[in-house]
């Protein structure tokens, strides 16, 4: 007998319980295949399959139906295959990795050996182990139980080693790789492979069989003989393997030499002697005997591969193409055309290779020179892996003469694929280059390689590391970490929001796994794998929701997603870092010894590698653990069975023994048998289990339902089911396969159950499905079947609670309805994405849905899903809302109120059966606030009509039921006060507030925003006395409602009882505002928001001044805070007061304008398409909502109104009139916050902005370590001062990048520090010495500080060369460039504009003279700068002189003197601290910055070319006044203007007349004298340096002048000795040079 314990193979017969099968008394044989047509066998379905024969060398499984219907070619799975023969029609394969099949010895003749390689099969002998045991298929003689013989040779020993002297025994293999050996030319006669004493026959080991073989060319493993070989090596006999190397055997049998890297081909005869295929030369070798292998690595690792090899033939002129096919033919190769996807991996009739690499179809030459690598789309039938159906991918290796698989094994590695060439990438050593394509390949120990997601890390030494992340189509993009020490100093701080995302910390960077776990990017070693949360957006899945669990590989420099194989995992993981510690293998065994450290789970993964933990059953080393989903394991005993899975009924949910084969109990008869197949054809199944408590397998609550489970290799699992409908079809043995709603297959409709599943938990349901374009129907009673959705045309009485196939209005169409009622119908939904939605429908008792009677269930809920109409009996139970027209219901009335309503409610339990209340919930004729809205109901056709209200001022609401109602009657309709709370509503939008309601005929209520409680204390006949203690109290008075308040004018100012009347009161408590709202009945605390107040009542008309309030409302107190009339709230606010008032003068916004302190109300009729840049306008395109123009005629910002949102930022020129700061020029930014938009103060300096291009929102990234960039393209760089920004270009340091933000093109990209400071070209870049500096001046490397310094900035000047990034084009005008370095930036200063006296020291850097002159400083000699805007002209300074000159600075409406001298070429400036009179050129001439000072006027000059000068403590100013010069004797006089700037001669006079008085005059000595007035006598008087009080005008004046000279007495000025004139200094920006 032939007896499997458990599932004997998923490709042969299934036989359960290890029972009896009778075989045929024949010996197995093949028999030939009689059908034609036979090629277009490769695929179907292998449980079909009932027997198998072989015709040409190739096996064909053939179905039950027909002898003829080949549905599967064995030669495409390699490998020795096993057969039994269990009938005289049926042929079985043996599946030879189930450890449970065992052959009763009666049956073990009937066995049959076949080993396949791909292209064809033949009868084998030799050993197998079938089970535990090993079996003999021995030529000529058949199958037989083994029995051992550890000294004949050829013979199996007791150690399961085939005995032979020369091999030194031969091992079966111990995995799936082949081994291949000459047996000893001497054996036993009892040996199965040749049954003689001869042996010399080739034989094949693998990991279940070892058998002879004639059909596969390899290299064979050297002998023990060969493998010693040491003599000296002359010329090559043959070819050997030994421990992965391939050795040349020399022709004298004594010595060996291994062979280097590279690719090689051998010629193998049929005694296994291999030579050398010459590549590429002469070569005679038999096509059929080539065998290809590939030598690569440091130890230089030899594996057997596939492809194309090039030879010049017999006599070295004819090319010939071979191809080594890995399906097991080797012959010459066939060309074909490269035209479409079908001749991948080909070859061309040019003879290239045709590759696709995911993107695009390419061909390659096979390479003559050198060495190529390309990635190839691993397709269906190519030569290279042989590949059954596409998957993935592999890398081509193009070698001289030869283009292969290359047998890269396991690992992760990054590439550049270019034109599907890959080149091998060193993050290390390389630059990663973002216009470049980049791949990420996971290869498996199969060198089949898949594309993934991740992120790179390129760490150069010497360079700023940066990061990347790479997609799985190869699109890279620079990327910016999170910087850890922003967010906290522990992982749990930094990781809580940032699973999926790289951060930095302490210069390392690491992987947010979980919201408390992170592991760190390596730099060496070999890769690891960890679990990591799957959250939403995460670069490795793009997840659009968060789920479940995906694995990670870390390796050094990458962080990439891996690809795990679909399947139940049992892997051990490490809870502290969350790496897997233990092979992902769906057939490895796991020890968990070590579970209390290294907690084992289990891992479903599906076909996209994201993995569901699950909890289940695992076996290990004759024992059962359950596993659950925290990890936990626990050793478990199954119970025994003695005769039958009827016994089930005791053990539901827990393990069954019985007949060597362990069950899960499903139910109490049934029962699931774990698997004991490794083979990788070996398909999970799936079973129904009843949710038993205490089962073995789920977590769930066990509540009589069911759940879903699955069977893998030693393990059962509990499946993570998505919630919601699934349909399954169910057998006898509650195997179930899901059928999947709309694209599904089903295969037997009378099976088809439908499950409500939550939370893993499966309750059976009832209803109506589709899949695969045909309607099914599940009942409570009855079979499924098959459901005629076109039966039935319309909704009529006989439909309900079925589906109808109904005609569009328009009879073009028809769609399928569930109807619900008479005339009432839903239409199937078939989006899945579409929220299900729940309908109410009457019982009539002959539904599918229950068998519950209208009596005890009036009401059925039922759920429509995706693809289906069933009842859900999952709901949450409570009281639902209905539509009236839909029968729609909802927990949530917000969901229904856009249509008619009923007015009653449903009361409906969880298994979906309900009825109906009898209290009426909406009333025509009342207000009912649902969420923050109010809603007037008015009756409907068929019940109740909700419309959304707009209500304004003060209400009152009943709270008690389920929807508060409003209060219209103070007197009639409030009995208890405790019921009700008080509202301020706005356009139907309402707030619970604090105040008080008078009620009943003399009753006062005070409310909180939480309740409202009796207030018998203020209800008096006298009026209190209104102390300021008593503000904001209400008080019944003599049965009138009164406030008491404080009104703010100047002629009341103390608290005072105001009746209550309607509408707003102010009132002012020291520095505290109120602003109360109320109705004739109550008075309360307005509504949240601004207000603009005058002195006793909001401001109305948009002509007045008010002041601006910001009031909130708390738990029993209002706060109003007065917004502050300053640049620092300039913008629009919401006016909260409309339209509560109705008067027409109060408006709806309130403008605080940037030109005044003002705050007026204001309104706006204007379209968007017609308004100024900053003015508020309709919004034609959003319902002509008022907003605030930024841009052209559609770019908007909006008012936020919902306190919980975000403030918003945009950016917006700001142009003349808005309101903002009122001038326009440049951009200001703006922040829309709750109810306003106002600028945004921002600080002065350098800001790196992104700028959203559709609406203009922005978003700053902050400058250094601690930023982050979020669009690359978006960024923006802005020098800003007093709340104005103008754009600029530069460098800037965000996170650990250096960011390049160009102007042309303008664009924002990672900065290249590659160069230096030493060339032409460096100018103007960034470049990279100790510390990242800019490139100012290449001559003397003259830079920048470090664009990471602290402190203050620094301004440098530049050439203004052409293409740099901060101007682009270089000017013949403006040859120089500020540049600023500022703290992470270094911009160009567009800030700085002065007409002169901006000098560079020899480093570059600007002094300004007028701060230059504060102390001694060393400039650049000859030249000064003319700045606009940053841009700058040089001239020449005139300084030249090798000995001290004083000069008069003349800097705008500032003069200052300064002494300078040059100095080795450098001008030293020097501070002068001089109060004298000096005369120098005169400012109309100037045509520099630098003027020296006349020292000597005994000299000729041109009088309109000169001015005084007034100086005190260095600082000097144009003055009225004369000067005496020209040559002894030859003296003339000056007279200067300060108003026109100019000197004209004048004449010296005699001082004999009023008019002379204040007149010059140049004496019998020479010396310049003035006519003054002295005691009423005038006199020429000489002045000194102090001066002297004079009397001037006439000889009777009784004002008087002063008058003082300079210290040479050559100059005279009209002087206020002591006053300094102001000093207007250049501010530039940043920095007082």
């Amino acid at each position: 007998m032939f007896c499997k314990k458990k599932f004997l193979s998923l490709i042969g017969l299934l036989i359960l319980g290890c029972k009896s099968i009778k075989a045929s008394d024949a010996t197995v044989a093949l028999p030939t295949c009689t059908g034609e047509s036979m090629e277009n066998a490769q695929s179907g379905d292998d449980g079909d399959i009932t027997t198998y024969c072989i015709k040409s060398n190739i096996i064909y499984g053939v179905t039950a139906t027909t002898a003829t219907n080949y549905v599967k070619k064995l030669t495409n799975t390699p490998g020795i295959h096993a057969f039994i023969k269990t009938s005289d029609d049926a042929i079985s394969e043996v599946d030879l990795y189930d450890e449970s099949v065992s052959i009763a010895s009666g049956d073990v003749a009937k066995l049959a050996l076949y080993n396949c390689n791909g292209s064809k099969c033949e009868a084998a002998y030799g050993y197998v182990k079938i089970g535990t045991a090993y079996y003999s298929v021995t030529t000529g003689v058949g199958p037989a139980t083994v029995t051992t013989n550890d000294s004949q040779v050829g013979v199996l020993k007791a150690d399961k080693k085939v005995k032979s002297t020369d091999n030194g025994d031969i091992p079966f293999s111990s995995d799936d790789s082949l081994r291949y050996y000459k047996l000893d030319g001497t054996v036993d006669g009892s040996n199965p492979f040749t049954k003689t004493t001869t042996g010399n026959v080739i034989i094949e080991a693998g990991r279940f069989a070892i058998v002879t073989n004639t059909i596969t060319k390899a290299l064979l493993t050297c002998t023990t003989t060969q493998a010693g070989y040491s003599g000296t090596f002359s010329a090559a006999e043959t070819h050997c393997i030994y421990n992965n190397a391939i050795y040349e055997i020399d022709t004298s049998n004594t010595a060996k030499r291994a062979l280097a890297e590279g690719i090689y081909a051998f010629a193998i005869d049929n005694d296994g002697v291999a030579a050398a295929v010459n590549l590429g030369g002469t070569d005679t070798s038999t096509v059929a005997n080539i065998a290809l292998y590939q030598c690569s690595g440091e130890d230089v690792t030899c594996t057997k591969t596939y492809g194309y090899i090039y030879t010049g033939g017999g006599d070295g002129s004819t090319a010939t193409y071979i191809n080594v096919d890995a399906s097991g033919t080797t012959a010459a190769a066939e060309t074909t055309t490269c035209s479409d996807a079908s001749h991948i991996g080909k070859l061309h009739t040019d003879y290239t290779i045709s590759i696709y690499d995911g993107q695009a179809l390419y061909t390659k030459v096979i390479s003559a020179a050198g060495t190529k690598y390309y990635l190839m789309a691993n397709k269906a039938g190519n030569i290279f892996t042989g590949a059954l159906a596409d998957s993935n991918s592999i890398i081509l290796t193009a070698a001289p003469n030869a283009i292969y698989k290359n047998i890269v094994g396991e690992g992760v590695n990054l590439y550049q694929l270019t034109s599907g060439e890959l080149i091998a990438v060193d993050p290390s050593t390389t630059a990663i280059n973002t216009a470049n394509k980049y791949r990420i390949l996971d290869c498996n120990q199969d060198s089949e390689c898949q594309s993934v997601s991740g992120y790179i890390m390129e760490k150069r030494d010497g360079q700023t590391v940066k990061y990347f992340k790479v997609s799985d189509d190869g699109t890279t993009a620079s990327e910016t970490p999170i910087e850890g020490e922003d967010i906290g100093s522990t992982v749990a701080e930094i990781c809580e929001e940032n699973v999926g995302k790289l951060y930095t910390l302490a210069e390392e960077a690491y992987l947010c796994l979980t919201p408390e776990l992170s592991v760190k990017m390596s730099t060496e070693g070999g890769s690891k794998k960890y679990l990591m949360s799957n959250v939403k957006d995460n670069i490795f899945t793009g997840a659009t929701e968060d789920d479940h669990t995906i694995m990670i590989k870390a390796s050094p420099y990458l962080f990439s997603f891996y690809p795990v194989e679909a399947g139940v995992h049992t892997v051990k993981v490490t809870t502290t870092t969350n790496e897997i510690s233990a092979p992902l293998s769906l057939s490895a065994a796991i020890d968990v010894s070590d579970a209390e450290t290294s907690p084992v789970f289990l891992y479903d993964c599906s076909s996209d590698s994201v993995c569901a933990v699950t909890s289940g059953v695992i076996y290990d080393t004759d024992k059962y653990y359950t596993v659950s989903m925290a990890g936990g394991v626990t050793e478990t005993t199954p119970n025994e069975g003695e005769s039958a899975l009827t016994e089930c009924s005791d053990f539901i949910g827990e393990l069954f023994t019985l007949e060597g084969v362990t069950y899960v109990c499903l139910n109490a008869e049934k029962g699931a048998p774990m698997s004991t197949t490794t083979s990788s054809s070996a398909a999970s199944l799936t079973y129904l289990m009843t949710n038993q408590a205490s089962n073995v397998i789920t977590a769930v609550a066990a509540n009589a339902n069911s759940i879903v489970i699955k069977t893998s290799y030693h393990t059962f699992s509990q499946v993570q089911m998505v919630d919601g409908v699934h349909a399954f079809e169910v057998d006898t043995n509650m195997k179930c396969v899901e059928d999947t709603l709309d694209s599904g297959t089903v295969t037997t409709a009378a099976n088809i159950k439908l499950f409500n599943c939550v939370e893993n938990d499966c309750k059976e349901t009832f209803g109506y499905v589709l899949i695969g374009g045909t309607y099914y129907v599940s009942k409570v009673t009855g079979v499924s079947a098959v459901f005629n959705a076109a039966e039935k045309t319309a909704c009529d009485s006989g439909a309900i609670g079925g589906l109808a196939t109904l005609t569009t209005a328009r009879k073009r169409t028809t769609v399928v309805n569930f109807c619900l009622a008479e005339n009432i119908g839903v239409a199937i939904n078939t989006d899945p994405t579409v929220d299900d939605v729940n309908y109410v429908m009457a019982n009539g008792g002959s539904t599918i849905f229950t068998s519950a009677s209208a009596t005890a269930a009036p009401f059925l809920v039922i759920k429509s899903t995706a693809n289906a109409f069933v009842l859900n009996n999952v709901m949450e139970a409570g009281t639902y809302y209905a539509e009236a027209d839909t029968n729609q219901i909802d927990l949530d009335i917000n969901i229904l109120i856009s249509n008619e309503l009923q007015s009653k409610t449903y009361q409906c339990n969880a298994d979906g059966t309900c009825s109906r209340n009898t209290e009426t919930l909406l009333n025509a004729g009342k207000n009912y606030l649902i969420g923050e809205k109010v809603y007037a109901a008015t009756a409907g056709t068929k019940g109740i009509v909700l419309t959304a209200g707009t209500d304004t001022g003060i209400y009152l609401f009943n709270i008690k039921g389920t929807l508060p109602v409003n209060i219209s009657n103070f007197v009639s309709e409030v009995t208890d006060v405790t019921e009700n709370l008080l509202y301020t509503c706005r356009s139907g939008v309402c707030y619970p507030t604090a105040g008080y309601f008078k009620y009943s005929t003399n009753h006062l209520a005070e409310c909180s925003t939480s309740g409202c409680v009796e207030n018998t204390e203020n209800v008096v006949d006298t009026a209190p006395s209104c102390s300021s203690g008593n503000v904001g109290k209400a008080y019944i008075v003599s049965n009138n409602l009164k406030l008491c308040i404080v009104p703010k004018a100047a002629t009341v100012g103390k608290p005072e009882l105001t009746a209550i009347t309607g509408g707003f009161l102010i009132s002012y408590d020291g520095d505290k505002y109120f602003v109360f709202n109320s109705n004739t009945n109550a008075v309360a605390f307005s509504f949240n928001g601004y207000y603009l107040v005058g002195d006793n009542a909001l401001v109305s008309g948009t002509s007045t001044d008010g002041i601006l309030l910001e009031c909130s409302v708390g738990t029993n107190q209002q706060v109003c805070n007065v917004v502050e009339k300053s640049a620092l709230h300039h913008g629009y606010y919401v006016n909260a007061a409309y339209p509560i008032i109705t008067d027409a003068e109060v408006k709806p916004y309130i403008i605080c304008t940037g030109s005044s302190t003002t705050c007026k109300l204001i309104t706006t009729d204007t379209n968007c398409s017609g308004a100024t840049a900053g003015n508020l306008c309709k919004d034609t395109n959003d319902h002509d909502i008022v907003k605030v123009l930024i841009k052209s005629t559609d770019v908007v910002a909006g008012f936020i109104t919902d306190p919980e949102e975000d403030d918003v930022y945009y950016i917006m020129s700001n142009a003349d009139g808005n309101a903002f700061l009122g001038e326009g020029g440049n951009n200001i930014i703006i922040r829309a916050t709750t109810n306003a938009i106002i600028i945004h103060q921002i600080e002065d300096g350098v800001h790196a902005i992104e700028v959203d291009a559709t609406d203009n929102s922005i978003i700053e990234d902050e400058l250094g370590s601690q930023g982050t960039v979020t669009t690359e393209g978006n960024l923006h760089l802005y020098l800003c001062e007093a709340n104005v920004c103008t754009e600029t270009y530069g460098y800037v340091v965000i996170g650990t990048n250096y960011y390049t933000v160009s102007k042309e093109p303008t664009s924002a990209s990672l900065s290249d520090l590659e160069g230096s400071c030493t060339e032409e070209e460096d100018r103007g870049k960034l470049y990279k010495a100790s510390d990242v500096l800019l490139c100012l001046d290449h001559t003397g490397s003259k830079s920048t500080q470090k664009i990471d310094a602290t402190g203050d900035p620094a301004n440098y000047l530049m050439e203004n060369v052409a293409n740099n990034a901060f101007t682009y084009t270089s000017s013949n005008n403006d040859k120089y460039i500020v540049i600023m370095a500022a703290p992470n930036a270094i911009v160009h200063n567009t800030k700085i504009t002065a007409s002169g006296g901006i000098y560079a020291t020899d480093k570059n850097d600007l002094v300004n003279l007028e701060d230059g002159c504060d102390e001694t400083k060393e400039l650049v000699k000859n030249y000064y700068y003319v700045c606009t805007a940053g841009l700058c002209t040089q001239t020449a300074s005139g300084v030249t002189s090798t000995t001290s000159v004083v000069y008069l600075a003349m800097l705008g409406n500032t003069n200052i003197l300064c002494s300078a001298v040059v100095i080795n070429d450098k001008i030293i400036f020097s501070p002068l601290d001089t109060t004298d009179i000096v005369v120098a050129p005169a400012t109309a001439t100037k045509d520099a910055v630098l003027y020296e000072v006349k020292s000597n006027l005994a000299v000729s000059l041109t009088e309109n070319e000169w001015d005084i000068y007034e100086c005190v403590n260095g600082s000097c100013t144009s003055a009225d006044g004369y000067f005496m010069f020209g040559e002894s004797d030859s003296e003339d006089i000056a007279d200067c203007k300060s108003t026109s700037g100019e000197c004209a001669a004048s004449d010296s006079i005699n001082c004999d007349d009023d008019n002379h008085l204040g007149k010059p005059n140049i004496n019998d000595s020479k010396a310049l004298t003035l006519c003054v007035n002295v005691g009423g006598t005038k006199t020429k008087a000489s002045l000194g340096k102090n001066g002297l009080k004079y009397y001037s005008g006439s000889t009777t004046a009784t004002t008087y002048s002063r008058y003082k000279s300079d210290s040479t007495g050559r100059v005279i000025v009209l002087s206020t000795p002591g006053k300094k004139k102001n000093k207007n200094k250049l501010i530039f920006f940043f920095k007082n040079f």
